[in-house]
Order: C-alpha cells, then sequence, then structure tokens
C-alpha cells in the first residue's frame, strides 16, 4: 500500500508540474507512445505479463508485491550468476508461487547520464 500510495503522489505531483507548461512546450506523450508518464502501471505490467505465460489473470483481491524474502532473492541471484544450473526451474517456482510479485533490481550505470524516475 506504500508503494501505491507514493506512485500515486508522485503522479499528482508530475501532472501538475507538466500543466503548468503552455501546451506548445510540453512533450506530446501520444506522439511518443508513451501510455503512462506519469506513473508505473504496476498492475497493468503483472497482468501482461501473466496473460503472455497462460496464467489466470489478477483480480482485485490479488496484489501486486515485491519479494522480500531473502532466501528466495538468493536463489534467484545464483540461478542468474551461474548461468550452468538454469533459469528453467527458477521461471516455474516463480510461476507458481509469486506470479503477481515485483522483483526489486539494482541497475548502475557504467557510463554518463541520469535515469529520471519512471524512465
Amino acid at each position: 500500500e506504500a508503494g501505491e500510495t507514493e506512485n500515486l503522489s508522485f503522479k499528482m505531483e508530475s501532472e501538475t508540474q507538466y500543466f503548468k507548461h503552455p501546451p506548445g512546450k510540453r512533450p506530446n506523450f501520444q506522439k511518443l507512445c508513451v501510455p503512462s508518464p506519469f506513473y508505473n502501471p504496476w498492475t497493468v505490467l503483472v497482468s501482461d505479463w501473466m496473460d503472455n505465460y497462460g496464467i489466470n489473470q489478477l483480480t482485485d483481491s490479488d496484489k501486486v508485491f515485491v519479494i522480500r524474502n531473502p532466501s528466495f532473492l538468493e536463489e534467484i541471484q545464483t540461478a542468474i550468476q551461474s548461468r550452468s544450473l538454469g533459469l528453467s526451474g527458477i521461471k516455474d517456482k516463480v510461476l507458481t508461487s509469486y506470479a503477481n510479485a515485483l522483483v526489486y533490481v539494482k541497475l548502475t550505470a557504467c557510463d554518463r547520464g541520469v535515469a529520471h524516475r519512471n524512465a
């Protein structure tokens, strides 16, 4: 719920900032093919992902959540780092146990540039 509240707060701030500019000075997100420039539609992302793998769609009672189980996260990390194990076992476990979950990933830029929020 805290993530949803933060997401909604960011959306409202971003929209306010966006509409302060005159129409000619604002980016046209429709032309740029950006469906949701002001928020992260996590439920849409997870629903699309579940649809691609043939899993039942999310219901209203299902919440999207971030996996915080340290042992499972370590298992994912080990499988990714040692490619000899393969990711099929992890994928099956994720699809059955954590189908409506997100995994926190930290990215580090190797070169110049700054990634902005929701980029």
